[in-house]
């Protein structure tokens, strides 16, 4: 009965706003949800890449997708999606059909991951309307718009740059030249920085990745309709047993 109100709360949770996904029947998730799934990220990039909190994130965090870097949310995001995950994959170890077992974290390890995470998270502007229009589109709509004044040693064009490769894998539109003249004279940049090229990416679903997805689906319904189907029929003999 619990295993089967974990399911469907998993589900329930997972279409939210914030989404993890599980390899059901052997599809590439990041390929088959660019647009939600975390692009992937060179660990070098991440803070700290050596300590136990970077090591943490690989481990656990990229079991089902690529593993996110800790400024994908704030750090009031972190707090909730953690737990979420956390839930998603005690559900994943449970009913999926991996090859490999999915790990969760121990207590001690779950609090030191999202003690990362938030140390490291994202830091958003105080009012979102103090800047341009430009760079609130380009750099606000994967994540909260970050506020400049909290990385003063950020090397804008490096991460504007690896920004530009994201969202081209997220099937975000890339930034025109009067767009990113805005955000440059917006971080105080003495040049406009260039887009580097990335793999373009096709828009829209061919046949195949819209079965794919539906395919993928469908063992979380099987599930969610066996486990309905158990508590339905335990009802029915507590009634009559009752009588």
């Amino acid at each position: 009965m619990r295993g089967s109100l974990l399911l469907a709360l998993a589900v329930l949770l997972a279409a939210g706003p914030v989404w993890s996904g599980h390899d059901w029947v052997g599809l590439d998730l990041c390929r088959t949800y660019p647009e939600r799934m975390p692009p992937e990220l060179d660990p070098r990039v991440r803070p700290d890449p050596d300590g136990t909190g970077a090591g943490l994130v690989g481990r656990y965090c990229g079991q089902c997708h690529y593993a996110p870097g800790p400024g994908q949310h704030t750090a009031a995001e972190w707090a909730e999606v953690v737990p979420r995950m956390d839930l998603l994959m005690e559900v994943t170890a449970r009913f999926g059909d991996r090859i490999r077992p999915v790990e969760r974290p121990s207590p001690e390890e779950r609090g030191a991951l999202l003690s990362y995470l938030e140390r490291h998270a994202l830091r958003p502007l105080a009012a979102d309307d103090a800047a341009p229009r430009g760079y609130r589109t380009l750099c606000g709509d994967c994540h909260a718009s970050p506020d400049p004044e909290a990385y003063p040693d950020a090397d804008w064009p490096a991460l504007l740059a690896r920004m530009d490769g994201h969202r081209v894998t997220m099937r975000r539109p890339v930034a025109d030249a009067a767009a990113r003249a805005e955000v440059a004279g917006y971080l105080g940049l003495t040049q406009t920085p260039t887009s580097v090229p990335a793999e373009p990416v096709e828009r829209g679903l061919t046949l195949a990745s819209d079965l794919g997805r539906w395919l993928a689906l469908g063992p979380v319904l099987l599930l969610g309709l066996l486990g309905f189907g158990r508590w339905w029929l335990g009802k029915g003999q507590g009634q009559r047993r009752g009588v």
